[in-house]
């Protein structure tokens, strides 16, 4: 038993990317087999994954329990992000990891009786940052929509609030420009001014070259970018 603890693994370790809707988890698979190279097959083990900060012996941002079995190769697949929490962690859950901010380590310990007396197996830099997992808490690069501002009456000056759909993690630059609406005629010159931009939206005051007010549907469009 005792030299069965000291198992070694052999890793194949992969990030899975989903371009559509992003799990919160990064696949890992691993061959488990004894000192000699054996593989234990058909084995239930437990694995104790820890994601570390900035080196290998960094801050645990997260750590997570697993229970599974082997197959006929020795073979485990696991998804990071998806085990037990052990609440040993700095986030309170996966998807709380700033994947942008700092490198990251993977530390996986592994107990072959399926237990909780774990053996260091190692720990890697994780070369590949889960890019979709990064995108997403980074948030968007780039927004952009179109309002319908209407018409004015009175002094021909309108102020029009704008929420970002997703808020950016940073202030982002805001650009607009306006256009009468489909099947109308009139031919009429419009400034918009941007203002109070932050995070989750910015407001845009639209008025006449004239001062006038304006009868026609006014469209306003606008794209915002960090």
């Amino acid at each position: 038993m005792k030299k069965t603890l000291l198992t070694l693994l052999s890793v194949l370790f992969c990030v899975v990317i989903f371009a559509q809707s992003v799990p919160q988890g990064v696949g890992y698979q691993g061959v488990a087999t004894d000192a000699n190279g054996i593989e234990l097959v058909n084995q239930v083990i437990s694995i104790k994954a820890s994601v570390l900060s900035g080196s290998a012996t960094g801050t645990v941002e997260w750590e997570e329990t697993h229970a599974t079995t082997t197959d006929t190769f020795g073979l485990f697949t696991l998804t990071i992000g998806q085990g037990t929490n052990t609440t040993n962690g700095t986030q309170t859950s996966f998807a709380d990891i700033s994947w942008g901010t700092n490198t990251h380590f993977l530390k996986i310990e592994m107990d072959v009786t399926g237990g909780t007396n774990y053996s260091l197996m190692g720990t890697n830099q994780m070369m590949s940052v889960p890019y979709a997992l990064y995108a997403e808490s980074a948030g968007p690069s780039f927004l952009g929509g179109k309002v319908d501002v209407g018409s004015q009456g009175g002094l021909g000056i309108k102020i029009v609030s704008v929420t970002f759909s997703t808020p950016f993690t940073t202030t982002p630059n805001v650009i607009c420009t306006a256009s009468a609406q489909p099947g109308t005629i009139f031919d009429d010159s419009f400034n918009i001014t941007v203002r109070s931009v932050t995070t989750t939206g910015f407001e845009m005051i639209v008025n006449r070259v004239d001062s006038h007010s304006w009868a026609q549907d006014l469209d306003a469009f606008w794209m915002a970018f960090e």
